[in-house]
């Protein structure tokens, strides 16, 4: 006989008894615990054998993995291994580095969701020092509250093209800033990367790479490939915003990591953007998001930092402050499902005007230390 568990019973009951309205696009698992009893729940985490649920009335509860019967713990470690856990520390234990084709003058390697085209001769091991950034943004991303995940529009997996020549990546790439890491192609729906800029060197004909740690400019980048198959009916505060997200996330033992992630995002401010999180300069929210790509991208450089520092704070308070993220993924389901803009929108507004939106990001960031600049 199985010992009681008066809180997983309670869990089951309240649920059983609740009819309120689940949020959209949230995806249901029915669950048993040792004794039978059923639940229909959002998992939400899994993390040192306790997982987290939500349940379709919107409660949270937290119950130790052995709690639940056989088969509903495989369905849960399953959900665990597809998402990469929790957004707390999102990465695969999967970083094992695929050789498909290797020459000199093409290499093919790939991951568990990338493929990675070289145009030259690296190896396994030297893919497989910064391919982890690349699969855990990925579980960062599917694990974020939003209404699309992560799909490769062809094949099934991300293409990521590795340039010997950074004058060759400056030709692909476009206009770019000296600093960027890499850079998007969406026409190609290809991450082009050049070697120099993701730490590999070359002497005597050798490659080797520096050891691999936080890479903001990687994530944002790896981001907004894994957001091809959506991204055209997103807002560019959105992307950008969800990029930058992820980018201000620690990064240990080959995961990207945002637990305390105000302090992730106040270090972000300071080392990328030069910016105090006690005075951070940003554009007004209802301007922000009224600008379509044309409009962002002909913006000077001050104002489209200010847009994406903007950005940043609004989908952190989606995310983590904000009803539990349920209204960011309300407001990404409505634009993917092919709502137009102002009906979506007002989604994550949930009943607020803009005004009273921002004003109520402005005092939630406040208490996260995070101080947005008077005019």
């Amino acid at each position: 006989m199985h010992p009681r568990t008066p809180l997983l019973a309670a869990v089951l009951l309240l649920a059983a008894g609740s009819h309120a309205q689940e949020p959209p696009s949230a995806e249901y698992y029915k669950l048993e615990d040792t004794q039978g009893r059923a639940i229909e729940a959002e998992i939400l985490s899994v993390d040192d054998g306790q997982v987290s649920l939500r349940t379709k009335a919107g409660r949270t509860y937290t119950l130790a993995l052995d709690k639940f019967a056989e088969i509903s713990q495989k369905d849960i470690l399953r959900w665990q291994d597809e998402s990469g856990g929790n957004r707390q520390s999102a990465g695969s234990a999967d970083w094992n580095v695929e050789t498909v084709s290797e020459s000199t003058e093409k290499s093919v390697y790939r991951t568990r969701h990338f493929e990675v085209n070289c145009d030259t001769l690296l190896s396994a091991n030297i893919v497989s020092q910064f391919t982890p950034i690349l699969e855990g943004t990925y579980y960062a991303l599917r694990s974020m509250p939003l209404g699309f995940r992560p799909e490769a529009v062809e094949g099934d997996r991300f293409s990521v093209g590795i340039l010997e020549d950074d004058r060759s990546f400056r030709v692909l790439a476009g206009r770019i800033p000296d600093s960027a890491v890499g850079s998007y192609n969406h026409s190609n729906r290809e991450l082009l990367l050049p070697i120099a800029r993701i730490g590999i060197t070359k002497s005597d004909g050798a490659f080797s790479v520096r050891p691999v740690k936080r890479n903001p400019g990687l994530v944002h980048e790896t981001t907004l490939l894994l957001m091809q198959k959506d991204i055209e009916t997103l807002p560019p505060w959105l992307a950008k915003g969800v990029a930058e997200y992820l980018a201000a996330a620690d990064y240990k033992d080959k995961k990207l990591v945002f637990q305390d992630h105000n302090k992730n995002i106040a270090r972000h401010l300071q080392e990328v953007y030069k910016t105090s999180p006690k005075a951070i300069p940003v554009a007004p929210f209802d301007r922000l998001v009224g600008l379509d790509y044309p409009s962002w991208t002909a913006a000077s450089e001050k104002e489209r930092q200010s847009f994406t520092l903007s950005a940043l704070l609004a989908i952190y308070f989606l995310t983590e402050l904000d009803n539990q993220g349920r209204n960011l993924r309300s407001y990404t389901s409505a634009l993917t499902g092919g709502k137009e803009a102002g009906d979506a929108l007002a989604q994550a507004l949930n009943g607020r005007s803009l005004d009273e939106f921002s004003a109520a990001m402005r005092a939630a960031l406040a208490r996260q230390g995070l101080i947005i600049a008077k005019g």
